[in-house]
């Protein structure tokens, strides 16, 4: 294997380590979080991403708990839950309280 990731497959040793502290604590607190957008597609072409986008389901007051080192380093998109999706992409419904 060169010095970027294996086409392909993705490993936690692939991720900088304030990724996956990110995750983790996010993790840790209850909540759901992943890497999104173009470092995934980038990991799978084996290529070393530039930047990291993370999703996760822990409202905003949780992520700006986070060391500001963490979040200044990331993008990320905070998701309310919903109740399945209209046509594979779009939520059917928000539940009550989710934003």
């Amino acid at each position: 294997m060169g010095s970027g990731p294996e086409p392909g497959v993705i490993r936690a040793a692939d991720l900088p380590a304030p990724v996956r502290e990110v995750l983790d604590r996010l993790r840790a607190a209850g909540h759901e979080a992943a890497i999104v957008g173009g470092c995934v597609r980038d990991l799978l072409r084996g290529i070393t991403p530039t930047d990291w986008d993370v999703t996760t389901s822990a409202p905003p007051e949780v992520v700006a708990g986070l060391p500001e080192r963490l979040q200044e380093l990331l993008g990320y998109n905070i998701y309310p839950p919903f109740v399945g999706y209209v046509d594979g992409r779009h939520p059917r419904r928000f539940l009550p309280g989710s934003g």
